[in-house]
This record gives C-alpha cells, structure tokens and sequence, in this order.
C-alpha cells in the first residue's frame, strides 16, 4: 500500500508538545492560532496540554478560563487528540480533564504501565 492510498483525504498528523506554546504571549491565543494553521482534514495531537492548568493563576476566574479555552478548542471543529496528566494535589487540573472528557467525541483513557519490575 502507498502512501497516497492509505490518506485518501489528504490528512496529516501533526504533533504540538503544549510547554512548547508557552514561550511568550497569551497560551491561549497562542494554541488557538495553531490550529487554525494546519489544514482542516488534520488530526492534531496536543500533548502535555495540563500545563496550561499552572500557567494561570489561582483565581475564581481559572475555572471559567479554562473551560471557554476547552470550549474555543472544540467549536474549531478540528480533528484533536488531547493528552493531559492531572496532578494530584490540584483540584483545577481534574476538573480541566474532566471537562476535556465530558465534551469529547470519543474520550481514550491510558494509565501508567505497571510491569512490576520497577522498583
């Protein structure tokens, strides 16, 4: 099988690493012009997207910030693959997956593998 066979809609796959969006400027802006940049038959995987969570600061505010910037995410009608890691300790890291999760098209949880041979 080719290459033009196996992408018969002309998509790709990129891959955005989220501390990397977090150079200088507004993360937000920043993520949501990004998108806007790759095709729409794209599938964007955006990986350690929690950062976010830390960048903004503990506020009433944080929550609704985070959910309009989830919300934004969702209405570019893109084609995503988010990963996050939640911390623990931090209640506005879950609720920020939890939210990912609940308005996902179709929601893929992986934990950490357990071999046991680490020790």
């Amino acid at each position: 099988m080719n290459a033009a066979s196996s992408n018969q809609d002309n998509s790709k796959v990129s891959f955005v690493n989220g501390a990397a969006l977090c150079a200088e400027g507004d993360v937000l802006e920043n993520i949501e012009k990004l998108l806007w940049s790759f095709g729409e038959n794209d599938y964007i995987v955006l990986d350690g997207l929690d950062i976010v969570c830390s960048l903004y600061p503990d506020t009433e505010a944080k929550n609704i910030q985070l959910k309009a910037f989830i919300d934004r995410l969702i209405d570019t009608e893109r084609r995503l693959c988010v990963s996050l890691t939640p911390r623990k300790s931090e209640k506005e890291d879950e609720i920020f997956a939890r939210y990912w999760a609940h308005n996902s098209d179709q929601v893929v949880i992986l934990q950490k593998l357990k071999t046991g041979l680490a020790r």
